[in-house]
């Protein structure tokens, strides 16, 4: 038979700030443990950032138990993660979280393990926050020319959030192929710079952006 279990879950998502979203986001983790409320004597959180590509921003941490701010804890800053450690017997159900940086230089997934000790064992818990994705639309407006034919201006915007991207093409698709594809221009952060482009013709183009 298997004795009673505390519980134990891991999450994590990215935060962008809000009055620059170009900014490089944190990631907000979130633990949640012991929701069948069962007596803890003094329970420890061993939290690892197992992949080593971000590190924990100071005075984040924040604890909940049963939905009020708790303090009766011990929090130990470690090379690699932290402990957290309840300074009393609690039957509450604990919810913590705090913010790291992310990978802003590779731009590879962060994975974190959480471990529950308490005098029944052990309980883990894992979650990985994949590495970003940029977002892109594109935008048409038709216009009426001098000699009173029409064209199209179309935009391609990607990348808002300011990602790290790196060996970047960005390709084009139209039909029909036999359209008129003039004027490219490329722009980064409202300046016009300059990069290879492929084509057009046969109905793509595509520009490098490195």
């Amino acid at each position: 038979l298997e004795g009673p279990r505390s519980g134990i879950w891991k999450y994590g998502e990215y935060v962008y700030a809000e009055e620059n979203p170009t900014v490089a986001p944190q990631i907000r983790w979130i633990i949640g443990f012991n929701e069948s409320k069962i007596l803890l004597n003094n329970p420890k959180i061993t939290d690892t950032f197992t992949s080593g590509n971000y590190s924990y921003v100071d005075g984040t941490i924040e604890v909940w138990a049963n939905g009020n701010p708790f303090t009766n804890y011990t929090f130990t800053e470690g090379s690699n993660g932290f402990e957290l450690q309840i300074n009393e017997e609690t039957n509450a159900e604990f919810r913590v979280t705090f913010l790291t940086t992310v990978d802003k230089d590779t731009n590879q997934s962060q994975k974190n393990d959480a471990l529950l000790k308490w005098q029944g064992g052990e309980e883990k818990a894992s979650y990985t926050v994949k590495q970003r994705e940029p977002d892109i639309s594109k935008d048409a407006t038709v216009k009426i020319n001098e000699d009173g034919t029409k064209s199209i201006d179309w935009v391609i915007n990607f990348n808002n959030n300011g990602e790290v991207l790196h060996g970047v093409t960005v390709q084009d698709k139209y039909s029909p192929a036999s359209a008129t594809v003039s004027d490219i221009k490329v722009f980064e952060n409202g300046t016009e710079i300059s990069r290879s482009v492929t084509g057009p013709g046969e109905g793509s183009f595509s520009i490098e952006m490195g």
